[in-house]
C-alpha cells in the first residue's frame, strides 16, 4: 500500500506496473484506490517520443489530446 495525495484527496492506493513483453521496459505505472474505485495517478513513458506523462486521473484524461 502507498499513500498518494492528488488535488482530489489523499488515497490508499496499490501501484501497479505495466512492462513491455519483450523489451522488459517498464510502460506504465498506476495507483489504484479501492476508495475510489478507479486510478487516481497514472504515469505513462511514451515509446515514441521519449516523454512522460505524469497527471492524477482526477483531472487528466478530462484534459487529453484525443485527436492522435
Amino acid at each position: 500500500m502507498e499513500e498518494v495525495r492528488v488535488a482530489a484527496d489523499t488515497f490508499e492506493t496499490v501501484k501497479i506496473e505495466a512492462y513491455d513483453n519483450k523489451s522488459g521496459r517498464l510502460e506504465a505505472e498506476y495507483w489504484y484506490s479501492q476508495t475510489a474505485k478507479w486510478f487516481v495517478k497514472v504515469r505513462n513513458y511514451g515509446i515514441v517520443d521519449g516523454f512522460v506523462r505524469l497527471g492524477d486521473a482526477w483531472t487528466d484524461s478530462a484534459h487529453a489530446d484525443t485527436s492522435r
